[in-house]
């Protein structure tokens, strides 16, 4: 066998590899310019709901960048309960992150275990999450201090 002849498979997985590559680039240049739809989608509802936990005396914190928001809410204790969501993937798909103060005052961390993109994410899913959230930072508020 000639070295041309030995070259060939190996110069197929580098063509192959650099495909792989540009096409995951794309892909993750996508999935990051569909966040920033979202979020700008979904803004406006996290800003009525912090205003009518404002109206209920609770202490809301809304931030939001280009590529995620999160809504926070403080116990009396300093504790706190929030959702984020935002891409922590390397092909930046979507991800909902709950952040909260466990009961014996550490912070704790989940997802719900999904990654979203355009083919399974609806705005809807949003919304679900934030108010669960909401729910949640209400029942564990005794636990807290208070709300």
């Amino acid at each position: 066998m000639s070295s041309t002849d030995f070259f060939k498979k190996p110069d197929q997985q580098i063509e192959s590899a650099r495909d792989n590559k540009i096409a995951a680039e794309h892909i993750s240049k996508t999935n990051l310019d569909y966040l920033a739809e979202i979020i700008l989608r979904i803004k406006p509802v996290a800003e009525g709901y912090a205003s009518e936990l404002k109206q209920r005396e609770i202490m809301v914190d809304l931030k939001s960048s280009k590529h995620s928001i999160t809504f926070s809410m403080k116990y009396k204790d300093g504790g706190h309960h929030s959702l984020t969501l935002g891409s922590s993937h390397s092909d930046n798909r979507i991800e909902i992150t709950g952040n909260y103060t466990n009961d014996d005052g550490r912070p704790y961390s989940s997802t719900d275990g999904k990654s979203y993109d355009q083919t399974n994410w609806s705005d809807d899913i949003y919304k679900e999450k934030l108010e669960k959230c909401i729910e949640d930072f209400i029942f564990y508020a005794s636990r807290h201090g208070g709300i």
